[in-house]
């Protein structure tokens, strides 16, 4: 082979003082052709006995593509090209090759081949006592997790974030027997495709076989739901005697964090994107030379134009003249005066129309600090018309409001603000100046505390039911300080399905509802006069039957019974038939007594109803073991006689139910006033009864009717072997 030393010379002239470490020259397939006497050692190229050998098999598979393309560019330009690589022999120093053109013979171009070291001897020298002493603290002082193992699996040397990356003590990392038993006990290892990793297999064992560098993204999820995204690269280290790797680095790049903050921002820009697309207004982003970076559809369509065409161009290149010149005018003044601007711009169409905008503009700075202007342009065209409008109606509605009778308002639910024409104001007593600006928390306020809640409620659920309108009666505050009753009417307004406004009218009903007492108040005063007017036929009634029962059959019973006492008898047997009839006799005397004297009204106006109800508590006592006790607190000149003979006929009837039933052995009767009302308690230790299961009889309604003819209501508190409490509340106006 015939080769040009001259050219070799000035190739190696070009490395100055660095010492040559390996030099080969190469064919244009990259077949090694020559090397000198270290590369041969180095490699043992001697041993391949003349078999072809290409160079980027010498070279580490994380750098062949580098080299690569270095011999490439040198083939294709004929220069001399730098590239820096590791060795495919374990020789991890990096060196430094430049590859130049040497000749063309035969067809066959020859290039050359050198390496050097990047760092000199000395500092090498420096390093590998570095190593020595500090090789743990270098290990540690990485930001990513380093884990080497030897061939059979077992960790050699690991640092505290390798020990992180798996959620367990450094400790317990290196005492396992093999690092298997982490993904078979406590982790699940995936693809980014969600397809289950054999780690050791896939990726250890197979950069220890292949002899390459093995780089994969993973997904751990253990047993607790925790979830993290590493990037494993695993690479052998060669012997360079045997060729054999004899361990295995492997970096472990927990990228959570990361891939959190880029789905964040991703989810972030697609929001912004949404929210800007979504929006009606014209929006943009210029640099400041004017070339647009970002615009919203709305700015697309409004000016008929393609995004993909416009982005990264001047807006003069594609914007009317119109709209172009006060866009660099305006644009130029925000950034020297580095501040926002807002302004309302006339610009005149190609169809010689005018459209006003109203444009806001302001400044930011991007990831690279440069600045940055945002623009939003509103078309104002519309709505000066919607406004012009607007003003109108509202004029026609106010001289409306005014030539009426009615007190009317009306509610902008969207702005807050309520209008009230002046015959509302007259009609509530205020000055026609004092409620302007004042919005509904002001009416509230004025509202009846008891109201308040009631009307609120009534108009947000009408609100959230898309009823048409509604209709209350509350008290309302004056002008004057006092509560008017008023009848409110509200019609709602709805846009697209959202209440929007509430239109109404109210009147003052104060003078019918005084009229609805004052029929109440009589109502109730001709019900009183027809209860007592009942209480006292009942009574006279009572009475009549009772002197009845004592005057004249108590008389017939008596002259019976004298008549049988004087029948001479002529045996035994006659003689207890006579004794017997004489005993019933006496017994319908006796019973006959007690019904009459029941029967007959108590003598309220002498006595009282305190000293009539002790005379039945002495009357049971001496007729039944049950002990009474009596409590009262009560003015009874306040009640009138029908309502004590009400309430002395609700005790008899009470305790006659306690007697007959109850099996009590105690009971009390309690009788007082409870602020301005009358409660009578009467209760007993009896059996008790079951108020849901047991019927009503007779003495249990009489109680209730008695009680309800003064509008009061009586009440039962019972169960099974607890007695009974009876109840009875008689109002205040009684």
């Amino acid at each position: 082979m015939k080769t040009s030393w001259s050219k070799i010379k000035n190739a190696i002239d070009v490395f100055g003082k660095r010492e040559v470490l390996f030099l080969a020259i190469i064919n244009s397939q990259g077949i090694i052709q020559k090397t000198n006497s270290k590369m041969t050692q180095a490699f043992r190229l001697d041993k391949l006995k003349g078999e072809a050998l290409s160079i980027s098999h010498l070279i580490h598979p994380i750098h062949r593509k580098d080299f690569q393309y270095a011999l490439d560019m040198c083939m294709e330009q004929s220069i001399t090209v730098p590239v820096e690589t590791f060795l495919q022999n374990g020789y991890h120093e990096p060196l430094e090759w430049q590859i130049s053109y040497l000749s063309d013979e035969g067809g066959d171009r020859k290039y050359l081949c050198m390496a050097s070291r990047s760092t000199g001897n000395e500092n090498l020298g420096w390093l590998a006592s570095l190593d020595e002493k500090y090789l743990k603290l270098i290990i540690e002082s990485c930001s990513d997790g380093l884990l080497i193992q030897d061939v059979s699996g077992r960790v050699i040397c690991a640092n505290y974030k390798a020990a992180e990356v798996f959620n367990i003590q450094l400790r317990t990392l290196y005492g396992l027997p093999n690092i298997r038993s982490l993904w078979e006990e406590s982790w699940e290892i995936t693809g980014i495709d969600g397809v289950k990793v054999d780690l050791e297999k896939e990726i250890f064992l197979n950069a220890l076989e292949t002899q390459s560098v093995i780089t994969r993204e993973l997904t751990l999820n253990d047993k607790i739901g925790t979830r993290k995204c590493i990037v494993v690269s695993s690479q052998p280290l060669i012997d360079q005697e045997t060729q054999k790797p004899f361990a295995l680095v492997s970096t472990l790049t927990d990228l959570t964090e990361e891939k959190r903050l880029v789905y964040e921002l991703k989810s972030r820009k697609a929001l912004f994107k949404g929210f800007i697309d979504q929006s009606p207004n014209l929006s943009w982003v210029v640099d400041a030379d004017n070339t647009l970076i970002y615009c919203s559809r709305s700015f697309v369509q409004f000016f008929g134009l393609s995004e993909t065409e416009i982005i990264g161009k001047p807006i003069k290149d594609f914007l009317p003249i119109a709209f172009s010149k006060f866009f660099y005018k305006k644009h130029a003044k925000a950034i020297e005066g580095k501040k926002s601007l807002e302004f309302v711009e006339k610009v005149e169409m190609a169809d010689g129309s005018k459209v006003s905008f109203h444009v806001n503009l302001f400044l930011i700075e991007s990831w690279d600090n440069e600045i940055l202007v945002c623009g939003e342009s509103i078309n104002l065209s519309e709505q000066y018309a919607i406004e012009k409008q607007l003003k109108e109606t509202n004029e026609r509605l106010i001289n409306i409001t005014r030539a009426t009778s009615d007190a009317i308002w009306e509610w902008d639910m969207r702005t807050g603000n309520v209008f009230r024409n002046e015959t509302l104001l007259k009609l509530m007593g205020y000055p026609l100046s004092e409620p302007k600006g004042k919005g509904l928390a002001w009416w509230l306020q004025r509202i009846h505390p008891e109201d308040r809640n009631r009307l609120s409620d009534r108009i947000m659920k009408s609100s959230e039911q898309r009823e048409q309108s509604w209709e209350e009666q509350y008290r309302f505050k004056n002008g004057e300080g006092e509560y008017v009753h008023v009848r409110d009417r509200g019609y709602i307004v709805y846009e697209n399905e959202m209440p929007v406004r509430m239109i109404g009218s109210i009147q003052d009903i104060s003078g019918l509802k005084e009229l609805e007492n004052q029929l109440v108040e009589e109502k109730l005063r001709r019900q009183k006069e027809i209860s007592e007017m009942l209480i006292s036929a009942q009574e006279k009634e009572r009475s009549r039957i009772g002197g009845e029962l004592h005057d004249n059959v108590n008389q017939i019973l008596s002259s019976a019974k004298l008549y049988v006492d004087v029948l001479q008898v002529s045996n035994d047997k006659q003689n207890a038939v006579k004794a017997k009839s004489l005993k019933y006799l006496q017994s319908a005397i006796d019973e006959i007594r007690k019904l009459s004297r029941e029967l007959v009204a108590p003598q309220i106006r002498s006595k009282g109803i305190v000293e009539e109800i002790n005379e039945v508590i002495e009357n049971i006592h001496d007729t039944s073991s049950i002990k009474i006790n009596f409590e009262h607190e009560f003015k009874s000149g306040l009640l009138s006689s029908s309502l004590q003979i009400t309430l002395f006929r609700i005790v008899q009837e009470q305790m006659k139910n306690i007697l007959t039933h109850s099996k009590a052995s105690e009971a009390d009767i309690i009788l007082r006033h409870c602020g301005t009302d009358l409660k009578l308690i009467v209760r007993d230790n009896g059996i008790g009864f079951d108020v849901r299961r047991t019927s009503k009889g007779i003495g249990l309604s009489n109680i209730a009717e008695r009680a309800r003819f003064y509008n009061g209501t009586a009440t039962f508190h019972s169960k099974p072997g607890d007695g009974c409490e009876m109840t009875v509340v008689i109002p205040h106006e009684n």
